[in-house]
Formats: C-alpha cells, sequence, structure tokens
C-alpha cells in the first residue's frame, strides 16, 4: 500500500509544504513589515513557494539518500513551529536575499 501511496503522489515531502507553510505565513505579515512581495525578492506569494520548492527540489537531488529522513524531519519541526510564530519569527526564517527590505519598513 506505501508504494501506491508514491505512485500516487498522496505522500508530501515535508519540505515542500514548509514551502507553502512560509508563504502563507509571510502573507500574513507583510502589511505589519509593511512590505511588498517584491521587496523580499518575490514577484507574488505564488512565485515565492515555487522558487522555495525548486530550491528544495535542487538541494534534494544532491543529498545522500541516508540525509533526506533529517532535513524532512528539520522541515516538519519548522512547519510546526510556525504555527505559533511571530513575524519576526517568520522573517528569521526567510533566506537572506530577503534583504531588499526598505530599512524604514517594520520588518526586522
Amino acid at each position: 500500500m506505501f508504494t501506491l501511496l508514491l505512485a500516487t503522489g498522496c505522500v508530501t515531502d515535508p519540505c515542500r509544504s514548509l514551502c507553502v507553510d512560509v508563504a502563507a505565513s509571510v502573507d500574513g505579515c507583510i502589511a505589519e513589515w509593511g512590505v511588498t512581495w517584491p521587496d523580499i525578492g518575490a514577484t507574488t506569494r505564488r512565485a515565492w513557494r515555487v522558487e522555495c520548492q525548486d530550491a528544495w527540489a535542487t538541494t534534494r537531488a544532491g543529498m545522500e539518500v541516508r540525509q533526506i529522513p533529517a532535513a524532512e524531519g528539520a522541515c516538519a519541526d519548522a512547519s510546526r513551529a510556525l504555527e505559533s510564530a511571530t513575524c519576526a519569527e517568520v522573517a528569521a526564517m526567510l533566506p537572506a536575499s530577503a534583504t531588499t527590505v526598505p530599512e524604514d519598513s517594520g520588518y526586522p
């Protein structure tokens, strides 16, 4: 049955899910930060999610099989942490490329 689930795509990759969760959290914080998606390096929420998921796919492809479960565990932990994260904690999860945020914004 597990093979069937994998074949049908029902098994969720926690790191791909983390990209969805972070994008949603950022979307909820943008107004508080006084920025827009382009300020943090993406044209839209969807574009940010796709870029994040593509980056994970590239990273995963370069990992040894034995490394993947630990990475996926870290992603699952991060997704759980997002459930109660403040906007400052969400900002800390963003990649360094989000440094284009205007200095006078509320972004930490």
